[in-house]
């Protein structure tokens, strides 16, 4: 066949050949040009706030190289979108639904706000959505469901409300499904249960209401949370048939009832079992030992009881045993005894045991529990006997609380071993002795509570040498000598420091001043004496200060820093002097001021806190007067004027006096002067009507008041 034959009998194939192709390239060029323009309309709404993101966003650039824009290499349309952690604003354009080729949309981690659009349920190519950590709020669009290919939906840490859509069960190839922390309402829907592919459920903190739908069961669940929500109904027991659940997290909901005793042979994959803050009941099954990787067994706030299983020694992988605020033990004094099996799990690093009824001494196994225990918490039981020493081998401990039982003896001297220690409460507890001055060696300590014990002797030099700590709490002891300055040093961080209800002596040490950040001081009930040091006053931070009940004497000083003080109670010392003026001009903060048996004197003002007697006290001061009626104190005697009405009297008085001094001065000098000028003008004469002019009687009687007594200079009798 020649070749002008082959041409003339394909021609018309070739002719359409070319017109497929010329219309599939101008297409590809129609949809280049539309998801440009989307894209172009997707920029328009957002505020840059990092001035750089959206910088490649211009026409130099083909908009395949724009920043966080990937294509497809075959037809050059928009495949992904990511603005991740971008520090934008603003609102998401509808336009952004024109990119028909989006397979990924990621906008986490900005500042966006406004509505979902819903023409986003126009990608029907669309797999993961993530609009995470925004501010985007409004209802979830119900179209989202039409977007099919979705295996991710993230919507967590925004502000959307109403009810999960029901159509959501339609997305039957989603994997995630993530809405934590909004406002949602409504009950979980069931058709849930329609998401046959579904592996993680995360509804946490919303105000979802009802029951966990037993559709649940057809899922393929392995971490379900709907933690801190209003759910209620008894365990779910859709869970029970998720045999591949790693993570359960029921916490703070209205769940109620018991557990069932099999759960760990039904949940063999069990990792994270979180049920806290409900209403459970019944004893912790023994069975959770099947589930062999279990590393967090959290149950706190429920009514549990009985034994805590000793089988739990058998679970290697535990980190985390909360057991806190049950009914765990029931009071028998060996209810400590599974101590000796939790030593074999050696990578435990928290265990919170406080307020059970765990009774019984301390065994001393629990030395021999892991070395990587960061927490130990024991507060709230009926523990007594002395601390073990062994306790000490824990050197990794951070946290060590053993308040509030009925512990003896002493504090061991090995306490100092516990050199990762940062907060340390052995508070309302029966010891006795000495705080061991290794306690020092403690230098990362940052909390410290010894009160409601029979401690006695000095407090340590060596608390000095904790590098930051916050909060002391040593009252209620039996502590003399006096207050070191070495534990307030200039280093120091305390923002509570409380040494009421010993028997301390000797001055408040001026160092007090240097704690800048102390907001509550407490050194009531002692037997401090001195002056209050007027570095008070540097403690900018102040809210609280009790210094009742001691010996305090002299003048209150001039503490006008303390600008947010809230309560402050000097009563029942031996202060004396008048109320500072700076008491006044708290009006803004303090709330109630205690200044009853001292011995202060002067007026009391009637001005704002001074007006309030529910929260000011002034008892027991003898001297003092004025105020409001209601304090029914002594009128201030009429001379007992204020201090600038005075000045201001006394100076009008100085003016009118000297003035007057001066004009009868100047009077006397002009009168003088004319008297001695008469005399050079008048010689004398033998005539004595020429030496005295003559006075008429009208003017003698007008001069003289008419001859009245007063004007009279002296009197005699003539010839008598």
């Amino acid at each position: 066949m020649s070749l002008s034959h082959f041409c003339s009998v394909n021609f018309p194939a070739i002719l359409i050949l070319e017109l497929v192709i010329t219309s599939f390239a101008s297409c590809s060029a129609l949809g280049n040009e539309t998801d440009k323009i989307a894209l172009q309309q997707f920029r328009s709404l957002l505020t840059d706030n990092s001035a750089g993101t959206l910088a490649s966003w211009n026409d130099s650039h083909h908009f395949c190289q724009w920043t966080g824009v990937t294509c497809g290499l075959r037809h050059q349309r928009v495949t992904s979108l990511n603005l991740d952690g971008q520090d934008l604003a603003g609102t998401v354009s509808p336009f952004i639904g024109n990119l028909l080729f989006l397979q990924y949309l990621n906008l986490a981690n900005n500042s966006l706000h406004g509505f979902i659009p819903p023409e986003i349920g126009r990608l029907f190519r669309l797999r993961n959505l993530i609009l995470s950590h925004n501010t985007l709020g409004g209802g979830i669009p119900r179209n989202l469901s039409q977007c099919l290919n979705l295996l991710t939906l993230e919507l967590d840490y925004n502000y959307l409300h109403d009810r999960i859509p029901s159509e959501f069960g339609s997305l039957l190839k989603l994997q995630k499904l993530s809405f934590s922390n909004n406002n949602l309402t409504g009950p979980i829907p069931a058709s849930i249960g329609n998401l046959s592919s579904l592996q993680v459920l995360d509804l946490l903190n919303n105000s979802l209401i009802g029951g966990v739908p037993i559709s649940t069961s057809k899922t393929r669940l392995k971490v379900f949370v709907v933690s801190e929500n209003e759910l209620t109904g008894g365990f779910p027991s859709a869970l029970y048939n998720l045999s591949s659940l790693n993570i359960i997290g029921l916490y703070h909901n209205l769940f109620t009832g018991r557990v069932r005793r099999d759960i760990g042979l039904l949940l063999p994959n069990l990792q994270t079992l979180v049920l806290g803050d409900n209403q459970f009941t019944g004893p912790i099954p023994d069975s959770l030992t099947n589930a062999s990787n279990l590393a967090t067994i959290d149950i706190p706030l429920n009514n549990f009881s009985g034994r805590v299983p000793a089988s739990f020694g058998r679970l290697q992988n535990l980190k985390w045993l909360n057991l806190l605020q049950n009914f765990l033990g029931s009071g028998t004094t060996d209810g400590l005894s599974f101590l000796a099996d939790l030593a074999n799990c050696s990578n435990l690093e928290m265990l919170d045991l406080q307020y059970n009824q765990f009774k019984g001494e301390l065994p001393v196994s629990v030395g021999n529990l892991s070395t990587q225990l960061k927490q130990l918490l024991m507060s709230g039981n009926r523990i007594h006997g002395s601390i073990p020493e062994v306790i000490t081998n824990l050197f990794s401990l951070n946290r060590l609380y053993m308040d509030a039982n009925m512990l003896t003896g002493n504090i061991p001297m090995s306490i100092g071993r516990l050199s990762n220690l940062h907060y340390l409460n052995l508070g309302q507890n029966k010891l006795t002795g000495h705080i061991p001055s290794t306690i020092g060696n403690i230098t990362g300590l940052i909390d410290l509570y010894l009160y409601d014990n029979s401690f006695e002797g000095s407090i340590p030099l060596s608390l000095g040498n904790c590098k930051s700590p916050q909060e002391i709490r040593l009252c209620h002891n039996k502590f003399t000598g006096t207050i070191p300055s070495h534990m307030i040093s200039p280093s120091s961080l305390v923002i509570l420091l409380n040494v009421s209800h010993n028997s301390l002596s000797g001055p408040l040490p001026p160092e007090v001043g240097n704690l800048k950040n102390l907001i509550s001081l407490d050194v009531s009930y002692n037997q401090i004496s001195s002056e209050i040091p007027t570095s008070l006053g540097d403690c900018l931070g102040f809210e609280e200060v009790y210094m009742q009940a001691n010996h305090f004497q002299g003048p209150i000083p001039q503490l006008g820093g303390l600008k947010g003080i809230r309560f402050l109670d000097l009563s029942n010392n031996n202060l004396s002097g008048k109320i500072p003026e700076f008491l006044v001009n708290l009006s803004s903060s303090l709330q109630f001021l205690n200044l009853s048996f001292n011995n202060l004197e002067g007026e009391v003002t009637v001005q704002r806190i001074f007006g309030n007697t529910s929260a000011f006290k002034i008892d027991g001061n003898k001297e003092l007067c004025g105020g409001i009626p209601e304090l029914r104190l002594p009128s201030c005697p009429a001379i007992s004027i204020s201090r600038s009405i005075k000045h201001r009297l006394s100076k009008w008085v100085m003016v009118i006096i000297i003035s007057a001094s001066c004009a009868v001065a100047l009077v006397s000098l002009a009168l003088l002067f004319w008297m001695r000028n008469l005399k050079k003008e008048h010689l004398p004469t033998h005539s004595l009507g020429h030496f005295y002019e003559r006075i008429s009687y009208d003017a003698l009687f007008i001069a003289t008041d008419g001859f009245c007594s007063s004007k009279l200079i002296g009197s005699g009798n003539l010839y008598m």
